[in-house]
């Protein structure tokens, strides 16, 4: 489910940095907010330790050019969507990532999970500098066989439900 919304969510921003109707609303929108306050622009004194007040100005410009318009949206908006874009993607990886290693962990009712799928684990969780291990993957294949038997029969199909089927027989000193 996260994966579908963070790709929904970065299929979406790549449309708007691709288009420019929603920007050219939002371009629209700052304009407005700009001429409410009547300000040019917050100024800020980089050699000086603290803010120049904001400039007020006496008249409002009514007409901005295309020019403006471009470089709200290449020193604005493009920066914005960017980053946003780029965060995404790293989370999507690592998503991906940690689904490939932990994934089938969520689905204890699928009885395709393997051995090898328990290795994999065992191997992510060893320890590179001195071998140390936390856990075993023949061990934690044949738990999940047994909770498999545990909970085929009337037991929760989410891992919260299996969590309280746990609870509900007294497991936890076994399971834990």
């Amino acid at each position: 489910m996260t994966h579908c919304l963070i790709e929904n969510l970065t299929k979406h921003l790549k449309e708007i940095r691709e288009g420019s109707v929603v920007i050219d609303e939002w371009f629209e929108r700052a304009k407005q907010i700009q001429s409410e306050f009547c300000l040019d622009s917050i100024a800020l004194d980089s050699m000086a330790t603290q803010q120049r007040p904001f400039r007020i100005r006496t008249e409002v410009e009514e007409d901005l050019s295309g020019e403006d318009k471009q470089q709200f949206k290449t020193s604005f908006v493009y920066p914005i969507l960017d980053v946003a874009l780029s965060k995404l993607e790293e989370r999507f990886e690592h998503l991906t990532e940690l689904e490939n290693t932990y994934g089938f962990l969520f689905d204890l009712h699928n009885k395709v999970n393997s051995l090898n799928q328990c290795k994999r684990l065992e191997e992510a969780l060893t320890s590179a500098q001195d071998g140390s291990k936390d856990l075993d993957g023949t061990q934690l294949f044949d738990e999940i066989k047994s909770f498999q038997a545990l909970i085929d029969d009337d037991g929760g199909k989410t891992p919260l439900e299996s969590l309280n089927k746990i609870y509900e027989l007294g497991l936890e000193p076994i399971y834990s």
